[in-house]
């Protein structure tokens, strides 16, 4: 699919810069996020009225609900053939939108027609990577922050300005926004594509991907998914690998990763679509590491900050 740019211009002006020799890392914004059940959330403003807004880096494109743009009387016109969540999507011009204090005005955001069954109802507007795309973004989720950075004259080995060790791992090429932040992951040593998900509340890996990787289902985590989504089963792999950092001993939940993205196979059964990544990285991931996403260079730099990497009981 492919996604307009999210800005009809950005904000240059830089807020507050570090530098480094010729490096430069301009601030553009900062946001100031908090964690609701594993969900990462911000305030805004909306047309002048307050916004509680979800912050998901799997989603490609930025949303509203139509109840929403039909309240605030926004336009909204029709698109063919499109959908989001597998609901039929408008498209809307929004004049004025502040994300925290980070000003967006001008922004064009597609319109689902239908949030009956969503887990994202919850939230008036989802934040996806659209926005995020145009910015070097660190995401430093356990001081309750996001940094929209402005990067001149920087390698990515510049950028992680807290410590001089890091990990790093590569983003693959997206041009058309389809499956955002994406990158590569070994589970036992077996290679599958994995997307950086602020909106998965806890890591997942598709059941086939784990088949692959010589592990079945062997607990049962009490947990169910959404309506579309059976009991969540999980299993355990000796070592997890993104980028140069290696975990061993990992627990992970199985699920059917995108019961909303099948595909006709030919005959009356359905498909995940074959491009589809086979593992979510969760909030989980997010919030037990500080995490800075270079899009132009299509880098990934990454710190441990402690704790457990990943859950396995989805919080309620």
């Amino acid at each position: 699919m492919v996604v307009q740019r999210f800005f009809a211009a950005v904000l240059c002006a830089a807020l507050s810069s570090t530098s480094w020799g010729a490096c430069k890392i301009l601030q553009a914004g900062e946001l100031a996020v908090s964690i609701e059940n594993n969900r990462v959330v911000t305030n805004g403003e909306l047309l002048g009225e307050p916004v509680h807004l979800l912050i998901d880096t799997g989603a490609s494109i930025s949303f509203i609900w139509e109840s929403v743009a039909r309240r605030l009387r926004l336009p909204v016109s029709d698109l063919e053939a499109e959908s989001v969540l597998g609901h039929e999507a408008g498209s809307t011009l929004v004049k004025q939108l502040k994300v925290g204090a980070y000003p967006a005005d001008g922004v064009r955001l597609r319109v689902v027609y239908d949030s009956r069954g969503s887990q994202l109802a919850a939230y008036p507007l989802v934040l996806g990577w659209d926005f995020f795309s145009i910015f070097t973004t660190e995401f430093d989720l356990a001081h309750g922050k996001i940094r929209l950075l402005k990067p001149k004259d920087c390698q990515p080995e510049d950028l992680p300005y807290w410590t001089k060790s890091y990990s790093l791992a590569q983003l693959e090429r997206n041009q058309e926004f389809t499956w955002p932040m994406r990158t590569e992951v070994r589970l036992n040593g077996r290679a599958m594509d994995a997307i950086l998900d602020t909106g998965a509340r806890i890591s997942l890996v598709g059941r086939a991907a784990a088949a692959r990787a010589g592990v079945r289902a062997s607990t049962d985590t009490g947990v169910s998914g959404s309506t579309q989504e059976p009991r969540r089963l999980s299993g355990r792999f000796d070592t997890f690998t993104i980028g140069d950092e290696t975990i061993h001993d990992v627990t992970l939940v199985m699920a059917d990763l995108f019961p909303w993205a099948k595909v006709p196979s030919g005959s009356h059964i359905m498909r995940v679509p074959d491009e589809a990544p086979s593992m979510l990285i969760g909030c989980d991931f997010f919030l037990s590491h500080r995490i800075i996403v270079v899009p132009d260079k299509r880098k990934l730099i990454f710190t441990y900050n402690g704790g457990p990497v990943f859950q396995v009981v989805q919080p309620e």
